[in-house]
């Protein structure tokens, strides 16, 4: 039996959600999601006992972010790169504008003086 250590959950992470997680690599047995008591949600880490899984697959999969999917953590942060992107690219349109409006106040001001 292997046993991994799985850090990183979010809080909304349930037993079930493990489960269905790792159970595609493999058997889930003993599972040991750490609960806030107060607040009963995850405290972001758990311990699980499998078979048949392997680590390389666990981790070569995690990597490749295709198959491992947090409760949609992975989506929602490629679209909030995506609406960075967009938000970046505007900024560096209404940088130019504003450097073209200076460019066309100093050729003004230059004419009014001469």
């Amino acid at each position: 039996m292997l046993t991994l250590n799985v850090r990183g959950l979010p809080r909304s992470m349930t037993e079930i959600g493990v489960t269905d997680l790792f159970s595609k690599f493999g058997r889930v047995h003993k599972l040991k999601v750490a609960i806030d008591p107060f607040k009963n949600e995850c405290r972001g880490f758990a311990e699980l006992g499998t078979r048949g899984l392997r680590a390389e697959q666990v981790i070569r999969a995690a990597d490749d972010k295709e198959q491992i999917t947090l409760d949609g953590q992975i989506e929602a942060t490629q679209d909030l790169e995506a609406a960075l992107e967009d938000v970046e690219a505007a900024l560096d349109r209404a940088v130019d504008e504003i450097n073209d409006q200076e460019q066309r106040l100093e050729k003004l001001e230059a004419q009014t003086i001469s």
